[in-house]
This record gives structure tokens, C-alpha cells and sequence, in this order.
């Protein structure tokens, strides 16, 4: 199907690589594809974006947006940089946001 917008990525919209279902398609930026990727098996918060700062001992909140990573802040609580988190990502990738942040 012909790319929309010059966007040089089809993203799939409920993550499965597997579906390749015209209705589970749409063109994407880089970064609006990165938006909607999967949490990494790295990941040790169980939230994307999350990470305990030992330093501080607090939770710290970031995002990268066309590859810039981009701090959020630091947070008494994981509850409070999972909202933040999910802000930041609706308003970076609107709906390429990834299903686990959507608010």
C-alpha cells in the first residue's frame, strides 16, 4: 500500500509483527514508530520509560523523541512517574503511543 505523509515505516498497530492485516498497518515516522514499540526485556520497572536512580533514590522519568532522550524528572513513586511518563508520551506520539500508556 502506498506510503502516506513520505513516512518511511509501517507500524503495526497492536504491536504484532505477526499481523500483517492492511487494517493493522499505518505508515509512521521513525519516532512515531519507536512510540508505539514494546517495552524492552531489559526493562527492570515493568514500566517503559522508568528507572530507579539509586543516586537520588528516587524514580526517574524520561522519553527519547527522534532520538533525543529527553529527562521528565525524578519521583517520589513509581504511580507518579508512570503518569508523567504517559503525558509526555501521549503528547509526543499521539496515537502511536503504545498500548501499555495510553492514559
Amino acid at each position: 500500500f502506498p506510503s502516506h505523509e513520505n513516512k518511511p515505516c509501517v507500524d503495526h498497530i497492536n504491536g504484532n509483527k505477526a499481523n500483517n492485516n492492511i487494517t493493522n498497518l499505518r505508515w509512521a515516522t521513525y519516532s512515531e514508530n519507536q512510540g508505539n514499540s514494546k517495552i524492552s526485556c531489559r526493562n527492570t520497572s515493568g514500566v517503559k520509560g522508568l528507572s530507579f536512580c539509586k543516586r537520588v533514590k528516587k524514580w526517574r522519568a524520561s522519553i527519547c523523541v527522534d532520538g533525543l532522550h529527553i529527562h521528565i524528572g525524578y519521583f517520589d513513586n513509581i504511580e507518579e512517574a508512570k503518569i508523567s511518563r504517559q503525558i509526555s508520551a501521549d503528547l509526543a506520539f499521539g496515537e502511536f503511543v503504545h498500548e501499555s500508556e495510553k492514559l
